[in-house]
């Protein structure tokens, strides 16, 4: 018997699956190797990266964490918590 997905027009999986994928981006979390972790879905990306873009080495600011404690973060932790998101969120797309 087949399923609905397979029966399915193209646009329809094509919906689902970037549903899907949107909602395993949503989900990311990140660990930096000072053992912080961060949210990496996309608006925290949106976030880190104007912090790095504005930012600079040896900068700290207040951040929001995953487990939704605040604690001071520095610019290369953010830095490297968006280099990590961007690999998972990358990840998911192409798998």
């Amino acid at each position: 018997m087949k399923t609905l997905l397979h029966n399915s027009p193209p646009e329809i999986l094509a919906l689902r699956k970037k549903a899907h994928r949107d909602s395993e981006v949503s989900k990311i979390l990140v660990t930096t190797s000072t053992g912080k972790v961060f949210d990496g879905d996309e608006k925290s990306q949106d976030r880190m990266a104007r912090v790095v873009a504005v930012g600079e080495a040896g900068m700290t600011t207040q951040w929001k964490m995953a487990d939704n404690s605040t604690q001071t973060a520095t610019w290369e932790e953010i830095k490297e918590a968006l280099l990590l998101a961007g690999q998972a969120q990358t990840n998911v797309w192409v798998a």
